[in-house]
């Protein structure tokens, strides 16, 4: 099968026994494509030359979106497709969070944005770690019927976790750096739900910090 792609770009934003990937510095990715360079899938030269493709479906936009102060407060079943987002507000994708009245935003310069723990660094903090939850839905067209559907994030501060229709895809950390994933065999005909959870803080933001 040939490859298409769906691009967009979020932008924000307990531990318990084992760390989630988001406080694990060996976790990065799961389930995530391997990079690749910058490139666009079209069906001919001139329409390469032109940037033109018809296998490249943008799902910026408004999006239902959820803030929660904490991972103890999120709500854990928003990706399940019975789930009720019709109290959720909307929320432009691409966006900071911050920017459109969610949290505070913060620019240290050279200090880090959160307590830091010299006993055993890198410790996220566990509760003032605000989370964003987006919800969307997309219809695949018709024309790409046979061909592989990869989901494109240009860039998600600081960590996420994506699902299908219900269906857990992946993980990944590394606010600058692009993530995709294979979502062919998650997808159905029709309308098909995208569930995103983001967190402000990750075990990647001490390799950040506030410059990046």
């Amino acid at each position: 099968m040939k490859p298409v792609i769906l691009s967009f770009l979020l932008a924000s934003l307990a531990l318990a026994q084992e760390p989630p990937e988001w406080a694990d510095p060996a976790v990065i990715q799961v389930g995530v494509e391997k990079p690749r360079a910058t490139m666009l899938v079209c069906p001919t030269r001139d329409a390469a030359l032109k940037g033109e493709t018809p296998w490249r479906l943008s799902l910026n936009g408004k999006w239902k979106f959820h803030y929660s102060p904490g991972p103890s407060a999120r709500p854990r079943d928003f990706h399940q497709p019975a789930f009720d987002d019709s109290t959720w507000s909307a929320i432009p994708v691409p966006s900071s969070i911050e920017l459109q009245g969610y949290g505070i935003p913060i620019y240290t310069n050279i200090l880090y944005p959160f307590p830091q723990d010299a006993s055993q660094p890198p410790r996220v903090p566990c509760e003032d770690n605000p989370i964003g939850s987006y919800r969307t839905v997309f219809t695949v067209p018709a024309a790409w019927d046979g061909r592989e559907v990869y989901l494109h994030f240009a860039g998600v501060d600081s960590a996420f976790y994506v699902w299908v229709n219900g269906i857990k895809v992946g993980y990944s950390e590394d606010s600058r750096t692009p993530a995709e994933f294979n979502i062919t065999r998650h997808l159905k005909p029709g309308p098909n739900l995208l569930a995103v959870e983001v967190y402000r803080w990750s075990d990647g933001s001490f390799v950040e910090d506030q410059d990046m």
